[in-house]
């Protein structure tokens, strides 16, 4: 049947003839009805992947902005932390200016009459 059907040349009219219209329209009644029914399976999984994606990119930009948040948090922390750096190295220039300063008072104190000098200055840091 499949020959006499396919094949232009060879068709054989009372085959056709033989085939049952009612059962083959049953056949694509349910070969239909198949379909659907997996397009429906088919559609109510890509809804379900759909939503999944929607969820899980809502996800993924609260996280980017939990992120992007921290990592501001941190940019300012460290920015804290460059000024406590810069800040130590001017209290340590301050602190050396001071001992060279102190040292030429005393050296200058040094140089004054015995009876004119002062009492010696005590530095103490603690």
């Amino acid at each position: 049947m499949r020959g006499t059907v396919s094949l232009p040349a060879a068709r054989d009219r009372e085959a056709l003839e033989r085939i049952d219209s009612d059962a083959f329209y049953r056949l694509c009644q349910l070969y239909q009805a198949y379909t659907s029914r997996c397009a429906r399976a088919v559609a109510a999984d890509q809804m379900l992947i759909n939503k999944q994606i929607s969820e899980i990119d809502d996800e993924t930009a609260r996280v980017l902005n939990l992120y992007v948040t921290t990592y501001k948090h941190y940019a300012k922390i460290n920015e804290q932390f460059k000024c406590i750096h810069d800040m130590n190295k001017q209290l340590n220039a301050c602190h050396l200016f001071l001992n060279k300063t102190l040292d030429s008072v005393q050296l200058l104190n040094n140089k004054l009459p015995a009876d004119e000098r002062l009492e010696p200055f005590v530095w103490t840091t603690g």
